[in-house]
């Protein structure tokens, strides 16, 4: 007989008739789905436990700054592309010469 699968909600709730739910002594029992996450701090305060990470405000400014450089480079480019035609016909760049205006 193979377990009940937890998605099926037809399967009868908690362990079977006979069979003692309770852990072994000694174990350790994960945390419920409402409690605190693994590895969490339990107050605002207390430092986070090794390997959890937390954002500071230094960590947020530089998100900031890189991400207003990749805005002022991507609209940069644009204007650049779509002003192509027109630095091509006052300036009379062929082709090629128009690579190097993309480029530089």
């Amino acid at each position: 007989m193979s377990p009940p699968d937890p998605a099926d909600r037809t399967a009868p709730a908690g362990p079977a008739p006979g069979v003692d739910a309770r852990p072994p002594a000694g174990a350790t029992v994960p945390p419920t789905a409402g409690g605190p996450a693994a590895g969490a701090p339990d107050e605002p305060g207390e430092p986070a436990p090794h390997g959890v990470a937390r954002v500071g405000r230094h960590e947020r400014l530089a998100l900031w700054v890189i991400s207003v450089a990749q805005l002022v480079f991507l609209l940069d480019a644009t204007v650049v592309n779509v002003a192509l035609p027109a630095i091509q016909r006052a300036l009379g760049f062929s082709d090629a010469g128009l690579a190097w205006v993309v480029t530089a």
